[in-house]
C-alpha cells in the first residue's frame, strides 16, 4: 500500500500506512471502552406490579364502603365537599428484590393508567402522591359497576375510617381505625411527587406518572427496610364549591387489561439481584402505545 498524504497547506505530510492502521486500531479500541463504561452505567429497568390496591370513599358510609377487587381506583371529589375519594396502592418488594444496596436504587417511577370517563373530570388537575404510614387491607368488595359510590366493605377491606373491617355491611364494624380518618392529613410538605392530568379534551387514555427524589429515597429505604413500606395513597384536587366534580379513575391490579395498563412501580437501579416473577414482575418496562398522552411532573 502506498503511503498516505494529508495536506496542512505548507507541504505535505506523510504517514505510513502500519502508522495509520496503529491509530485506527487505538481510536477504536478507545470508543470501544467509551461506549462499555456508558452501558455499564445505564441503570437496570424493574417493574412491579401491585400487590393489592383499594380506593376509600368520604363523607358516604364512611366505615361500610370500599373497593378491594373493582376494575378502578378512585382520587378526587365526586359531588359534594366531603365526598371524596383517594386510591391507596401497595408493592410488595420484599419479594422482588434481594441483597441490593440501597444506594444503587438510581431512579423510580410509579405508573397508573387512567381512563377519562364516567367519574372522571380531571383535565388540568393535580393529584399529590403521599407514603402511608399505617398498613391496610384489600378485602372482596368490588364496587366497578358504580365507582363513585364504591360497595359494601368485607372483612379486611380499607374504609375512610378503619384500616381494616371485621365484618361485612350492614354491620359495620369498626375494626382497626386509621389514626387519621382518610389514611393521612395532607401536607405539601410531606407529598412524595404529583401528577397534573393534560387539558386536551380529545385524549381517552392517559399515563398518569410520579417521579421524585422524595420517591425515590422511600423506596429506597423500603427495599432494606420493608416493614417500613405501608404503599402510597394518591390524593387528588378535594375542595371545591357544590357538585364539584374533580376525580380521576385508574386501573386497578384487579382489572382486565395487559400489565402495563396496571399500577406499575418501574425501579431504574445499578446492581444487585433480583427475584423475578414473584410479584408477577416483568424484566423491563414495555413499551406504552404512542397515540396516548403520557405527563410527567
Amino acid at each position: 500500500m502506498k503511503n498516505s498524504v494529508f495536506k496542512t497547506g505548507e507541504k505535505p505530510v506523510r504517514f505510513s500506512a502500519t502508522r495509520l492502521w496503529t491509530a485506527v486500531l487505538i481510536l477504536s479500541a478507545c470508543f470501544m471502552a467509551s461506549t462499555a463504561v456508558t452501558q455499564a452505567q445505564v441503570p437496570n429497568p424493574y417493574v412491579a406490579i401491585a400487590t393489592k390496591d383499594n380506593s376509600i370513599y368520604g363523607a358516604q358510609r364512611v366505615n361500610s364502603t370500599s373497593n378491594g377487587k373493582g376494575d378502578y381506583l378512585i382520587a378526587g371529589m365526586v359531588r359534594t365537599p366531603g365526598y371524596i375519594r383517594r386510591a391507596l396502592v401497595y408493592f410488595d418488594l420484599s419479594k422482588c428484590f434481594t441483597a441490593i444496596d440501597p444506594l444503587a436504587v438510581d431512579s423510580v417511577k410509579l405508573s397508573l393508567w387512567s381512563v377519562i370517563g364516567g367519574h372522571h373530570n380531571a383535565r388540568g388537575r393535580t393529584f399529590d402522591l403521599y407514603a402511608l404510614d399505617e398498613s391496610w387491607g384489600e378485602g372482596c368488595s368490588d364496587g366497578s359497576s358504580h365507582t363513585g359510590v364504591g360497595a359494601d366493605a368485607e372483612p379486611g377491606d380499607a374504609t375512610w375510617n378503619s384500616r381494616y373491617v371485621s365484618k361485612p355491611y350492614p354491620a359495620d364494624s369498626v375494626g382497626i381505625l386509621w389514626s387519621v380518618p382518610g389514611g393521612i392529613k395532607p401536607d405539601p410538605s410531606t407529598r412524595l411527587a404529583w401528577f397534573t392530568f393534560p387539558t386536551d379534551t380529545a385524549i381517552t387514555r392517559v399515563n398518569a406518572v410520579w417521579s421524585s427524589e422524595e420517591l425515590t429515597d422511600a423506596v429506597a429505604n423500603w427495599v432494606t427496610t420493608p416493614g417500613s413500606n405501608n404503599g402510597l395513597i394518591i390524593v387528588g384536587p378535594e375542595n371545591g364549591a357544590a357538585d364539584t366534580l374533580t376525580a380521576a379513575s385508574f386501573y386497578s391490579k384487579d382489572a382486565c387489561a395487559d400489565d402495563y395498563l396496571k399500577p406499575e412501580l418501574i425501579i431504574y437501579y445499578n446492581g444487585g439481584k433480583t427475584s423475578a416473577g414473584a410479584c408477577h414482575n416483568t424484566a423491563k418496562p414495555k413499551a406504552r402505545p404512542k397515540e396516548i398522552a403520557i405527563k410527567e411532573e
